[in-house]
């Protein structure tokens, strides 16, 4: 009988070195790291100051071309050596964040979607949406209804549609102007004027 114990008291142990216990706090500090509200995602909180540096993540400034003719400044938030975010600053106050794009599957909504989720998880996600399209950004854009200063941007090689996409600014596409599994190629969240 004692032999039985120690075996399963070495078995425990084992599991808990491979399986660490987390406490519900740690557990939810670490997915907030990667959720994606409308306010912002984790550390990084649209109108408020862009963190010098966040757990987990490498911050680095770069200079963008941006429009007539200047330099813009953008503020890439990479992890593990790969981009995950871009943050633009708000305007004339460049500590501020105006902007995050996000490029990394490892960040999701409360529904669960992320980049290269479907767009038909997007529907089911957010039944109450609009599509379309804009060449000023040349940008294929699923707008879910009720979550403000959220855009899903789409692959704009799944686009089968027939509509004359410089017909205007702002062209409405329909669920049928696309290919099955057209895939979120990135999220963007943007502060709202109010």
């Amino acid at each position: 009988m004692k032999k039985y114990f120690c075996m399963f008291l070495i078995l425990i142990l084992m599991c808990a070195n491979v399986f660490p216990f987390r406490t519900a706090a740690a557990a939810a500090a670490a997915s907030d790291k990667y959720l994606i509200t409308e306010k912002g995602v984790g550390d990084f909180v649209l109108g408020e100051r862009i963190p010098a540096s966040a757990e987990g993540f490498e911050i680095t400034e770069e200079k963008q071309p941006g429009g007539e003719g200047e330099d813009e400044t953008v503020y890439v938030v990479s992890e593990k050596g790969e981009k995950a975010l871009e943050i633009m600053p708000d305007y004339p106050e460049e500590t501020v964040i105006f902007e995050i794009m996000i490029f990394s599957d490892g960040f999701h909504t409360e529904e669960g979607i992320k980049v290269g989720a479907a767009l038909e998880d997007l529907v089911r996600a957010y039944p109450q949406y609009s599509l379309w399209y804009t060449y000023i950004s040349d940008m294929f854009v699923f707008d879910a209804e009720g979550r403000s200063g959220t855009q899903f941007l789409l692959d704009g090689e799944s686009f089968a549609g027939k509509q004359d996409l410089y017909s205007g600014d702002s062209v409405q596409l329909s669920l049928e102007d696309f290919k099955p599994g057209t895939k979120i190629t990135s999220i963007r969240i943007y502060r709202t004027r109010e």
